[in-house]
């Protein structure tokens, strides 16, 4: 175990040496650094602007607190490492013990339902590759290339100008951007590996505590979820805070037991999970708030766990996450992190006014397809009568995950109140996580009420059950795959546009290169993604910006008009000849001024 504390020096070292050689750096030479050693040289004036005398003072000053902060910690270390060693042990113990049980759990599980179990993964785990490939990055995803990830992780780690960067999952997208030659697989690779570990997590969690048959249910149901579809492949960090949710629901019953093999594991994890979330977007503060303030009225009542417990996890879960986020306070500023312009805090009565629409565009949020709302709802209604009726068969349930889930699904209200904000629908995601809990636990409920798992009626309740809900999903899957052509049609529309542009061009025969200009926010984020995408320079206007640029301009220009987001091409056109090259229901692109086309 030693050999961890030497390690932890050595790495100390190299941080202070790193450190100290970053405070004695000059401007220019870390403007060099950045632009000829890190491949930024595309953005060597904007890199020039960024980077002020100010700037770099305020990132020397945070390197060198940094420093002091990371040298008392390892001279703590240093002093109380008999006990740190001794809770490496006892950690390590309990990976062991995990594993061990992790290797058992499909033991009850009979050969059908192991087949059923992994169909549905490797089913997952096609679909997400092929919504990977198939489906254009949205204007989210344009942004967090063009922005970050594109620009390497360190840019990623504190360039914070827009809420677009969710920054776990932009700084690993920088890295793997390095490494693989596909921008699709190098910016959604993080979200895939995400969903398929979600999904073992859920499996995890739930057979604790339900017949395999309802197990397999709330997995196809979960999945089926049209905000869970939606984020489960895409460039965002929306999946890393389910499965930091997920993760959360499988330790919580351990923290709550007067004695468990797993104890400090649970901990361990449960806090690692709270920082890891909240790296990937900080509103996963919501679900931590709920896990904490569930385990603080189980502190309150039950003494277990004991509250000096939680006051130390919550401690060092907020010294995670700022040490995290740093790197973007010192260079981008605190305000950058806390303050979204596209949420704004509004009076507590508009709140009010406001709330019950909210939750019902969440509720939509989730269930565009009706049918599984209505299926959840009847569920869980069956479920409370069979859990009232039958208490005694009931209690094996896991009663502490149906207080958080349904604290979690009540506590939003009370979070918007709080802020007096009424933020986004995505910003309650990991709410997924509680209704696959609620569902499972109620039928799971209904079903003990009627029959044993082993009798005629339960032996035909679960294929029944799995049948239906897996019909509902394909169902829902669908209509999501039909909502999101029809919301992202634009998306499709410029992917065809920019294969145009940049890969068989228009076979223009032009004696300069064209003047590309774009009429709307959106046109401009494709036009510039295609052209990042394939290193091409190119010059780029925005004539929703500046309609008169065209009056001045002679060169051959190639415009891209937005049909539904773009301005009226008759205001900036003013009788100039125009050519069509492409053209479709979406968008499309003229070209003027090709008078100077060679003969």
């Amino acid at each position: 175990m030693k050999i961890f504390k030497y390690l932890i020096g050595i790495l100390f070292l190299v941080a202070l040496a790193a450190g100290i050689g970053f405070m004695l750096m000059s401007r220019a030479t870390l403007l060099d650094l950045l632009i000829h050693r890190g491949g930024l040289a595309t953005y060597a004036d904007k890199l020039n602007g960024l980077l002020t005398e100010s700037l770099v003072l305020k990132a020397k000053l945070g390197v060198g607190v940094l420093l002091l902060g990371l040298s008392l910690l390892v001279a703590a270390m240093w002093r109380f490492w008999p006990l740190i060693e001794t809770y490496l042990r006892t950690v390590g113990q309990q990976v062991r013990l995990l594993g061990t049980y992790l290797t058992t759990v499909l033991r009850p599980w009979t050969f059908g339902q192991r087949l059923v179990l992994f169909g549905l993964f490797f089913a997952l785990t096609f679909l997400l590759f092929y919504c990977a490939y198939s489906i254009p990055f949205i204007y989210d995803e344009l942004y967090t290339y063009i922005a970050f990830s594109s620009r390497g992780p360190a840019i990623s780690l504190v360039f914070y100008p827009f809420p677009n960067n969710h920054v776990l999952v932009s700084v690993l997208a920088g890295a793997l951007l390095k490494v693989v030659g596909s921008v699709v697989f190098g910016m959604r690779a993080t979200t895939i590996l995400a969903s398929m570990l979600l999904y073992w997590v859920l499996f995890v969690g739930l057979q604790r505590w339900v017949r395999p048959a309802v197990v397999l249910t709330a997995l196809i149901f979960f999945f089926g979820l049209d905000m869970v579809l939606l984020y489960s492949f895409m460039a965002r960090g929306y999946t890393i805070i389910l499965l930091c949710t997920a993760v959360s629901f499988c330790v919580v019953p351990e923290l709550l037991k007067s004695q468990s093999r797993y104890r400090q594991l649970s901990w361990l994890l449960l806090g690692f999970a709270s920082i890891v979330g909240m790296a990937a977007i900080p509103t996963y503060v919501y679900g931590f708030a709920s896990i904490m303030i569930t385990l603080g009225i189980y502190s309150l009542l039950t003494r277990q766990p004991k509250m000096i417990q939680l006051i130390v996890l919550g401690s060092l879960v907020v010294v995670g996450v700022v040490l995290f986020y740093a790197p973007l306070i010192t260079v981008s500023g605190l305000a950058a992190l806390i303050k979204n312009k596209y949420v704004v805090p509004i009076s507590r009565p508009e709140v009010l006014r406001k709330m019950l629409p909210a939750m019902g565009d969440l509720a939509y949020a989730f269930f565009t397809f009706k049918a599984l709302g209505w299926l959840w709802l009847l569920t869980l209604i069956l479920g409370g009568v069979a859990f009232w009726r039958r208490r005694r068969v009931s209690r094996a349930l896991p009663q502490p995950l149906v207080i958080l889930s349904l604290l979690m699904l009540v506590l939003p209200m009370f979070f918007m109140m709080a802020q007096s904000v009424v933020p986004y629908e995505r910003c309650w995601q990991y709410l997924g996580v509680p209704l696959a809990y609620l569902l499972a636990t109620a039928l799971e409920s209904v079903l003990a009420s009627f029959s044993s798992e082993h009798s005629a009626f339960g032996r035909l309740t679960g294929p029944v059950l799995v049948l239906l809900m897996f019909t509902l999903t394909v169902r829902s899957a669908w209509n999501f795959y039909h909502k999101l052509y029809i919301n992202e049609y634009h998306s499709f529309s410029y992917r065809r546009i920019g294969t145009l542009l940049t890969e068989q061009g228009f076979r223009l025969n032009l004696t300069q290169p064209p003047v590309y200009m774009v009429d709307s926010f959106l046109a401009d984020g494709n036009v510039e993604f295609d052209f990042t995408t394939m290193h091409r320079p190119s010059t780029r206007l925005r004539l929703d910006v500046t309609p008169t640029l065209l009056d001045s301009l002679t060169a051959p220009a190639v415009i891209v008009h937005d049909k539904h987001f773009g301005t009226d091409p008759a205001g900036y056109l003013k009788g100039r000849p125009a050519e069509i090259l492409y053209d479709d229901v979406h968008a499309t692109v003229f070209l003027v001024n090709s008078a100077a086309v060679k003969p």
